[in-house]
């Protein structure tokens, strides 16, 4: 008997959603950008029936429809989406491929074009403003934002997982940080936690290397990544404060020259 009213609300479950030509995702690989963004849209509205509103972004149903869904239906769907129990993954990428393309970030901050920020700015605060982020950010090899429109670039990511969008957005939030006006003491901070990391790393490793002579070697091996890492961020550290007290220094001195020149003015 139990197993006849699952398969009837399974069989209500199916019947709802191919009204609507649609069907229940397995992974998050499945949920596209732009669903995602009706999430983090429809959610804020109802904080109330957050379960309610994963099953409509994510299936692609009106909120309303899913409203009129049976508890049983709900908790069929629910279930058969056991995966928006896990975190996306967050690890930074700085490329991807997309529709047969490979899209780069690395190469459109390095070029460091005023009209790409100029661009970030203006879509600021959109809610598709990540679509925009990533159609700004990432180009093909040798692209420019002159190359194509914005919007039909931003509409194109639309159906990127969601799995991709958000480890960009993770690299968006990490690059935006380490190099935003005024990062002094961001750097300073991020130092003193690789510092740490380090140390404690170094510490384990330490205590591992008294082992058995079968683990001493692996370990010395390890070690000697560890502080050629070290050494790396050290150099790196450096360049970036030379960087960052330049730039200090010519923002004074274009203030200094602009109150000389009021002066004159006046």
């Amino acid at each position: 008997m139990d197993n006849l009213i699952k398969n009837r609300v399974k069989k209500n479950v199916r019947k709802t959603l191919k009204k609507f030509d649609k069907k229940i995702p397995q992974s998050w690989e499945e949920i596209s950008v732009k669903k995602q963004l009706e999430y983090e849209r429809l959610f804020p509205l109802h904080p109330e029936f957050k379960i309610l509103v994963a099953v409509s972004a994510y299936c692609d149903v009106p909120l309303d429809d899913v409203k009129k869904m049976s508890v049983p239906e709900l908790k069929e769907a629910l279930d058969s989406m056991p995966f928006i129990l896990q975190p996306l993954p967050t690890d930074p990428i700085d490329h991807f491929e997309y529709m047969g393309e490979t899209y780069w970030v690395t190469e459109s901050l390095l070029k460091n074009e005023v009209q790409d920020f100029l661009s970030l700015e203006a879509v600021k605060g959109k809610p598709d403003e990540l679509l925009y982020q990533i159609a700004i950010y990432c180009k093909k090899k040798g692209e420019s934002l002159n190359d194509y429109v914005l919007e039909d670039r931003a509409k194109h990511f639309e159906n990127l997982p969601i799995t991709i969008a958000n480890r960009l957005r993770s690299f968006f939030l990490s690059t935006t940080i380490l190099f935003s006006v005024g990062s002094q003491k961001t750097l300073e901070d991020l130092n003193s936690n690789l510092k740490e990391s380090f140390d404690y790393i170094n510490s384990i490793l330490r205590k591992q290397g008294s082992g058995r002579l079968s683990t001493r070697l692996p370990i010395r091996i390890l070690r000697s990544s560890i502080k050629s890492l070290e050494r790396s961020w050290r150099k790196y550290y450096g360049s970036l404060l030379l960087e960052t007290e330049k730039e200090n220094w010519t923002k004074k001195l274009m203030r200094f020259k602009w109150k000389k020149q009021n002066a004159k003015q006046s």
